[in-house]
């Protein structure tokens, strides 16, 4: 990873119970922050039968407990492409509640104010108008959490010249390349010699290298953005039969009132 000059991986699944000490330092030693996925196939927000609770609270929570404490924690995710489409937008006020809860457990931990957010799904009738016009003055992050389209093989990955150039790098906050390790899907930009993702990886040619070699060419700044609470937020879409299944009024199944944090 440090050869190809990643500075930040995005992983989905982790073990709350296990200790990730090693690794975690490891990247840390490369100059490489992790985004961190609270849910698990058995805990994540379920689009076909929508629910929060205080079990899955519980297992996020314990994810949260785990990464906190590393440095190089740069945020956590509290959900994947749960809204996958317009048909199951009314799963969307569980993926809020759970941000609004892992924030307030944070902050009764005394955690520092590690960032809490969502991987939206690529789905063109969810998507903004306009998406990087409306990212202007916007009060928190975004980037890609997953690019890198191999419908038409080879990938050369020149999108990165956009949203780490002057076309995008004022407002956009980068992008993560999907994925690492190659898997069925054909993604993967190294790939193992075992039946396991450990060892030395095999750089996948020539997606590794086209890759590496635009990333070569970019110096991004970073944004220009201070993200301030206090800007306009953009209003909620209108409940539409058919469309959007959520009405802006509806109350947030939030959990943390009746639940009892101790340290």
């Amino acid at each position: 990873m440090s050869d190809l000059g990643v500075n930040t991986i995005s992983v989905h699944y982790v073990g709350s119970g296990d200790d990730h000490t090693r690794c975690m330092s490891t990247f840390e030693d490369a100059g490489i922050y992790v985004m961190v996925g609270l849910a698990s196939p058995l805990t994540g927000i379920n689009r076909a039968s929508p629910a929060w609770t205080t079990s899955q609270l519980s297992s996020f929570s314990a994810v949260m407990d785990n990464f906190a404490h590393f440095d190089n924690t740069l945020g956590f995710f509290v959900g994947n492409e749960v809204v996958s489409d317009m048909a199951v937008s009314d799963v969307a006020p569980y993926v809020k509640a759970a941000a609004l809860d892992l924030k307030s457990y944070r902050d009764s931990k005394g955690y520092r104010q590690i960032p809490v957010g969502y991987s939206g799904a690529d789905d063109a009738a969810l998507r903004c108008n306009i998406i990087y016009a409306n990212a202007s003055g916007y009060p928190v992050p975004i980037f890609f959490s997953e690019t890198g389209c191999n419908a038409s093989p080879p990938r050369l990955f020149k999108d990165q010249a956009a949203v780490f150039g002057s076309q995008m790098n004022d407002e956009w906050s980068g992008a993560i390349i999907y994925e690492w390790s190659n898997e069925a899907n054909d993604y993967g930009i190294v790939s193992y010699g075992g039946s396991s993702a450990s060892g030395t990886p095999n750089p996948k040619a020539p997606d590794f290298t086209n890759l590496q070699s635009q990333w070569a060419t970019l110096n991004p700044t970073g944004t220009s953005s201070i993200y301030d609470r206090k800007v306009s937020i953009p209003a909620c879409p209108t409940f539409t039969s058919g469309g959007w299944l959520v009405r802006g009024d509806m109350k947030l199944s939030t959990l943390l009132q009746a639940v009892v944090i101790t340290s």
